[in-house]
């Protein structure tokens, strides 16, 4: 989780704790920040979150519109298995 840190910003002009012109309409409130650099790492770890439940409901719709032909319901589970496997490989984050 990224580092937080508070701040005072005007609700009026925008002004953080610095110097600019005033529109006459101040009022500070705090707000939560964050680094740019954390902020851009957060923005990688949702894009391949987003990724992998992806690649996770086209197997569940996969696997929820499959009707194994009678005798068959055997091989359809292995290969959905081997899917399911592929799938966890691909999408598995680095520890």
């Amino acid at each position: 989780m990224p580092h937080t840190f508070t701040v005072w910003q005007c609700n009026g002009c925008g002004r953080i704790e610095s110097q600019q012109a005033c529109t006459g309409a101040c009022r500070d409130g705090k707000v939560q920040l964050i680094h740019h650099d954390e902020y851009v790492a957060l923005e990688k770890q949702l894009a391949q979150s987003q990724r992998t439940i992806g690649a996770l409901l086209d197997m569940l719709s996969q696997l929820s519109h499959a009707t194994p032909r009678d005798g068959q319901w055997e091989l359809c589970f292995r290969q959905a298995q081997t899917r399911a496997r592929a799938t966890l490989a691909r999408h598995r984050p680095a520890d």
